[in-house]
């Protein structure tokens, strides 16, 4: 997978979608995904059930996420030191990669998304 591959959907819930804990039908409904779903809750039903996240007024225009990430996301120094420790039981074809890493003084082992979301507990 390259960047371009990870997108930001939590931006849409703010201005085109709206999260949906009931489908169509009034059942509840508790799994999340953008846009509207088809489903079934059993096998043999012949009509699949709706469930739609689209905010009222929004058209059935296509929706555009935005990237995640606009550049690499630096390491620490600490981790790619282990990680240069490690490259020995890694095979070769994956070294330059690894040693490609950027690092940053600034960064912290702390998942980009926990920050994000207010869950940065400092590791």
């Amino acid at each position: 997978m390259v960047r371009e591959d990870f997108l930001y959907f939590a931006v849409l819930l703010t201005c085109q979608l709206q999260l949906r804990k009931m489908d169509t039908d009034g059942n509840a409904f508790n799994w999340r995904h953008p846009g509207i779903l088809y489903y079934k809750t059993e096998l043999d039903e012949s009509d699949f059930k709706t469930v739609s996240f689209r905010r009222g007024g929004i058209s059935d225009t296509m929706i555009h996420p935005q990237l995640k990430y606009n550049g690499p996301n630096a390491i620490t120094v600490e981790k790619k030191k282990d990680l240069m420790d490690l490259l020995q039981f890694v095979s070769p074809v994956f070294h330059q990669f690894y040693k490609a890493l950027e690092t940053s003084k600034s960064a912290r082992n702390v998942h980009p998304d926990a920050i994000a979301e207010g869950l940065d507990n400092n590791e």
